[in-house]
């Protein structure tokens, strides 16, 4: 490490002498003088591929992560794309990542035109620690413009991390995706689905077979297929899944999915109608949200509020579970359309725009926590395994031993709420009146479309939905539902949970759109992960209804 720090300061002092000066650096962050704070991290940069991008903008970097084995030896190096000739690039890598998942403040390598032309390159780059890598790619004065290419290769013959999934299993798999949704009949997979699907036995069969009867079979050939199968194929299919999650944005698509999400906790809604009582924070975050429409000349709040469709704006505060942060979203009106500006919590940070009710421009990827996984060695950086849920197999990675704010198991109510930027939230008020603050991700939400028909007669129709990742027993249930009715009869509605009690939840008279939106009930000793059914009966036999849509908040705790 000494004498990578020792080249990166000779190689700035040599730049400085030969009259093109010293190439631009990335930002580091204030306070916490990080500079994954400040550098977009745009997704993985896999051993044996390549990642592509371009720079549009002045003052661009692009961070791309890079885990490898302790001693591992990589060659890095960008290319051009196209007619990106004259494109001076630099190339910068930070790490390991730290416990808290920061890369530090000073590069360990550097390079500006050992490559192709001005281009850069690493080559032989020993890195001795293992762990994940902050790979950042800029231009040598900060406005350059052009398309790249950047690959790593291994150089030591074994660079990948321990429980890594092999890359020509890995590679397969990646095929086989690409084919799935290019061929698909109809509506193509999304990523996520293509992989599992890819990931069965059967796809994977003549990879292991090419691994196994090569000169030097892989450890993952030590037993029998069977058991490589079951045992090894969901290290692949949870890493692969990974690596699409850190680059999929943690907000979702639109406005109204992110209010879907089961990630994204919603801890307050305020409707703004008058400046009075606003912070001098929340008056400059009102005019940079409505500046992101087409009103860009809006300079105070007074003038912004007067802009927008009704004159208000809502202002909502989220926790994004995966990377436990939080949110504050201002979204409003403009000629019918949905616009605003999404921050991140307490600070003039955008970290997403809205624009006609989507989200862009998002610079929150998907953070390691709340992804699927089926044991602990599937979740990176020691988190756990959590909220098992035997009929999808799998549960979701949880840092445990994040959850020590001291505001943990003290009391709240609906007019005296957790500290706002906690990653706490008030369970309980279902319930009762006063409840107790506990970690936002114990509380999910989970949305089914189902457009299912209801025959007539006792046994009407059933929708399911299988919870997972959350803690063990439950303190809150939450059902919203609407069911479409030709008429008007008499519908029964019951939610049956994992442990297989059954609540009524409505019974009595519909018509035309009758929406449900009320807790339920159950009585907070059984388990919540699992299979949770919706039946819906008409014993009148009438005209038949619809159950058009659902959906289940659950709040859990440790029993």
């Amino acid at each position: 490490m000494n004498r990578l720090a020792g080249f990166f300061a000779a190689s700035l002092a040599l730049f400085a002498c030969d009259g093109k000066g010293a190439p631009l650096e990335p930002p580091i962050g204030g306070g916490k003088a990080d500079v994954a704070d400040r550098v977009p991290i745009l997704g993985p940069l896999a051993l044996g591929g390549e990642v592509r991008g371009e720079f549009r903008e002045d003052l661009e970097f692009h961070g791309y992560l890079l885990e490898v084995r302790a001693g591992a030896v990589v060659t890095i190096e960008i290319s051009q794309l196209g007619s990106s000739r004259s494109l001076d690039s630099t190339l910068f890598v930070y790490g390991p990542a730290t416990p808290d998942g920061g890369y530090g403040e000073s590069a360990i390598a550097f390079d500006d035109d050992t490559g192709w032309g001005r281009l850069s390159r690493l080559r032989d780059l020993e890195l001795a620690e293992g762990g994940r890598y902050l790979v950042v790619i800029g231009t040598h004065d900060g406005r350059g413009r052009g398309r790249y290419r950047v690959a790593a290769d291994c150089e030591s013959g074994d660079c990948a991390p321990a429980g890594a999934c092999h890359p020509v299993i890995a590679a397969d798999i990646r095929a086989c995706v690409a084919d799935l949704i290019e061929n698909a009949d109809g509506i193509p997979p999304g990523e996520l689905e293509a992989i599992e699907l890819c990931s069965d036995a059967e796809s994977v069969a003549d990879a292991y077979d090419a691994v196994c009867q090569s000169a030097d079979p892989a450890p993952l050939c030590d037993g029998t297929f069977e058991e490589f199968a079951t045992g090894y194929v969901p290290l692949c299919t949870f890493e692969l899944q990974g690596e699409v999650l850190d680059r999929t944005c943690a907000l979702g698509d639109t406005f109204w999915a992110l209010r879907e999400s089961s990630s994204i906790v919603e801890l307050a809604w305020n409707e703004i109608t008058s400046t009075a009582g606003l912070s001098a924070l929340e008056r400059e975050q009102i005019v940079l949200a409505v500046q992101a429409s087409s009103h860009d000349d809006v300079t105070t709040a007074e003038e912004a509020l007067s802009r927008v469709d009704q004159g208000e704006i809502n202002q909502v505060h989220y926790w994004d579970t995966t990377g436990r942060r939080g949110l504050t979203v201002y979204e409003y009106g403009a000629g019918d359309n949905s616009y605003g500006r999404i921050f991140a919590t307490g600070t003039r940070e955008t970290v997403a725009l809205i624009g006609d009710g989507e989200i862009r421009e998002c610079a929150w990827m998907v953070g390691d926590e709340g992804r699927p996984c089926a044991e602990d060695a599937h979740c990176r950086g020691g988190l756990r395994c959590t909220g098992w849920a035997a009929e999808a197999g799998r549960g979701l990675c949880i840092d445990l031993a994040a959850d020590d704010h001291p505001a943990e198991g003290e009391s709240c109510a609906a007019d005296d709420a957790c500290p706002l930027g906690s990653g706490l939230v008030c369970a309980g008020l279902s319930r009762t009146d006063e409840g107790l603050c506990l970690p936002a991700w114990m509380r999910r939400q989970f949305f089914v479309s189902a457009g299912l028909e209801i025959p007539p007669g006792p046994d009407g129709a059933a929708s399911s939905v299988i919870a997972s990742g959350l803690a063990s027993v439950d303190t809150d249930v939450w059902l919203t539902a609407a069911i479409v009715h030709p008429g008007s009869g008499t519908l029964r509605v019951t939610l049956e949970n994992p442990a297989g009690t059954e609540v009524v939840a409505f019974e009595g008279a519909v018509s035309d759109y009758h929406e449900l939106d009320l807790p339920l009930p159950f009585s907070g000793d059984e388990q919540v992960n699992g299979i949770w059914t919706l039946r819906v009966t008409d014993p009148d036999g009438g005209a038949r209804a619809t159950l058009d849509r659902w959906s289940l908040v659950i709040g859990s705790r440790w029993d």
